[in-house]
């Protein structure tokens, strides 16, 4: 980037808090989006490992789980997308567990085998948690985020974050070196809808010098604590994969307990790490790849439709016939709904856990 542009902008982001201006705020994102472009085309192999605890509510049990990947594949296209992994969950008591994923978006459909055995078709383009492209590893809980810079727009209700009602307010409070990379800080600040108390604060470092991506970034709950976070994200060893664009090789991403903030202790919940294999900028695959996607073998696949189920397909086996009695059929659906919602719940807690809870890091960084 030219470097009176990067003198400019890190001269307007001085040291002391609130020094910066809407306009200088709205420079910044619109950089960030125009160099986030650079990375719309994009094709990556990476590795996941994770270490953490299995919570019972937010105190660890010392039951711990071991969470690796093979190597996942990754690729996203001319706004098309398609990711296939393999996850090995290994815990203390001995239980081992594989699972699959395979997701695609063929600009029609979303189609998506959850890990363990139940798929859905969509007609809505659906981000995935369990694909994040590196150039965005350290904001990765952002993902539902059409691109970086709209995690820090003042309306992110138009991603699905805040709730009706909730309001956001981003400023630029400083510069720092992030493992020798210059950076401008970010305060993100999110209101409860009455504006009268603070629900969550983000500092998030984002570095001109690397296509203005993210460097660090540090999720807090201001219920519990301000100098504590509860998760932490930072990326390293930056490598150059086409002149002048840049992507970090390596992320880590730990969790702290929000029971033990309370009481000024940092007690690690999760500790993950994502290495970069390989990346590149020029993907270029038939339609077939981010259509045909490989649904479960055995299970329930549901076709989604403005927000509802409209069918549903079991593959595997038999889907058992309902009893014809009134009772004894009302009954039998509410069992089978029961067991459905047991599944999801189970699924969406491994997935939801996997990302959110297996987070971030410690000021020792990556």
């Amino acid at each position: 980037m030219p470097a009176l542009l990067l003198a400019v902008l890190c001269a307007a982001a001085p040291n002391a808090v609130g020094s910066d201006t809407p306009a200088e705020v709205a420079a910044l994102l619109a950089r960030m989006r125009e160099e986030e472009s650079l990375y719309e085309n994009l094709e990556v192999r990476y590795r996941v490992d994770m270490e953490g605890y299995l919570l019972p509510g937010e105190t660890p049990s010392g039951r711990t789980i071991h969470f690796r990947s093979d190597t996942v594949w990754a690729v996203w296209q001319s706004g098309l997308y398609f990711g296939r992994v393999t996850y090995h969950w290994d815990m203390s008591d001995g239980t081992r567990k594989e699972v699959e994923g395979e997701y695609g978006y063929d600009g029609e459909l979303c189609r998506r085998n959850f890990m363990g055995g139940i798929g859905d078709i969509l007609d809505v383009k659906e981000p995935e948690s369990e694909f994040f492209p590196p150039h965005r590893w350290a904001v990765a809980e952002f993902y539902k985020a059409p691109t970086l810079a709209a995690a820090f727009e003042q309306d992110p209700t138009l991603w699905g974050t805040l709730k009706p009602g909730e309001r956001q307010e981003t400023t630029i409070v400083g510069r720092e070196e992030i493992d020798g990379v210059r950076c401008i800080k970010l305060r993100c600040r999110w209101f409860h809808p009455d504006g009268s108390e603070e629900n969550s604060r983000y500092h998030t470092w984002i570095a001109p010098e690397r296509n203005y991506l993210a460097a660090r970034h540090e999720q807090y709950l201001t219920h519990t604590s301000l100098e504590i976070p509860l998760a932490e994200y930072q990326v390293g060893d930056w490598r150059e994969v086409a002149p002048g664009v840049w992507l970090p090789f390596r992320a880590r991403m730990k969790g702290y307990s929000p029971r033990h903030m309370r009481e000024g202790k940092r007690v690690l919940t999760s500790d993950t790490t994502y290495t970069l294999e390989s990346a590149g900028l020029d993907p270029h695959y038939g339609i077939e790849l981010f259509r045909d996607v490989k649904m479960p073998e055995v299970g329930p696949t549901y076709t989604i439709k403005n927000g509802e189920i409209v069918s549903t397909e079991w593959r595997g086996a038999p889907v058992p016939e309902p009893p014809r009695g009134g009772a004894a059929r009302l009954l039998w659906l509410v069992a089978a709904n029961l067991l459905v919602l047991a599944i999801v719940g189970l699924l969406w807690w491994i997935r939801h856990r996997a990302r959110r809870r297996l987070a971030p890091s410690n000021r020792e960084g990556v």
